[in-house]
């Protein structure tokens, strides 16, 4: 499975990656090896989180918002798509102390349904 990284970076960091990636100027390299912690850091961001018969992962999805994939039987058939940071916090909240997301709503009208 490939896994989605996205990080955000300052327009001058940006620039400055360009710059190394079409010079290989070895004073850029600091910059790439930060740009990669921020990659690793935000990595370990990401949750799982396993309950009978399923499991909930967390992914990228628009800059800093993450959506919720609900894995059954190693199909990933039903996302669960916050509309805010504040409504991602809540999710993960409710991950979190263990709540069950048969019957909760997607983010785009649906139900999830969790089959037993």
């Amino acid at each position: 499975m490939k896994k989605q990284i996205a990080i955000r970076l300052e327009e001058e960091d940006i620039k400055k990656l360009k710059i190394y990636a079409a010079t290989n100027d070895t004073t850029m390299q600091a910059l790439a090896e930060e740009c990669l912690l921020k990659l690793i850091e935000e990595e370990k961001e990401m949750k799982t989180w396993e309950r009978k018969g399923y499991t909930v992962e967390e992914r990228y999805f628009d800059y800093d918002l993450h959506k919720f994939v609900v894995i059954q039987e190693d199909e990933e058939d039903q996302e669960i798509v916050p509309d805010s940071l504040e409504a991602m916090a809540e999710i993960i909240h409710a991950l979190d102390n263990g709540e069950d997301v048969d019957g909760w709503e997607n983010g785009n009208g649906e139900t999830i349904k969790i089959e037993r």
